[in-house]
């Protein structure tokens, strides 16, 4: 497991040093209206800051990454993303209104420069509202951050 890890964490690397000159392209942006850290409340500070996490891609890249943005402190944690269900594809899952998908995400913070691997689980609400969800990321020390909000605009394949 130590060295899939540390392929991962190469793979990160190359990654951003291959994409850092290509465009990128967000295909969608999760608002944070709600946040507990281990259950415990901490929105007040997530608003504070405007957080917000963003799910892109680089032009010609098929990787799908996420960045967990905090703007007023221009801090962030980025990196790869990588689907655990078998055979479907980031976009599918994306794409669709409703429903939960499972990812690993091979992060790495901007602020501390720790890296690891966390689990995401995206789950999205089709309302008459619009599109709500709940991320949940378990981090390597197993502190479970649970993001509520919603969808800003529609998820967008086609820029």
């Amino acid at each position: 497991m130590k060295s899939f890890q540390s392929l991962a964490l190469i793979f990160l690397f190359i990654c951003n040093t291959t994409v850092a000159n290509a465009q990128q392209k967000t295909l969608a942006k999760f608002v944070i209206t709600s946040a507990s850290e281990n259950g415990e409340d901490i929105t007040p500070m997530l608003l504070e800051q405007g957080a917000f996490c963003v799910f892109y891609t680089f032009e010609g890249d098929s990787v799908m990454y996420l960045s967990n943005q905090w703007p007023k402190n221009a801090t962030q944690s980025f990196g790869p993303l990588f689907p655990k269900e078998e055979c479907v594809t980031s976009e599918s899952l994306l794409s669709r209104n409703s429903g939960v998908s499972n990812y690993s995400w091979y992060f790495m913070n901007d602020y501390n420069n720790e890296k690891g691997t966390a689990q995401v689980q995206l789950t999205k609400f089709q309302k008459v509202i619009g599109v709500t969800f709940i991320i949940e990321i378990i981090t390597p020390k197993k502190d479970v951050l649970e993001y509520k909000g919603y969808l800003e605009g529609s998820i967008d394949f086609a820029k």
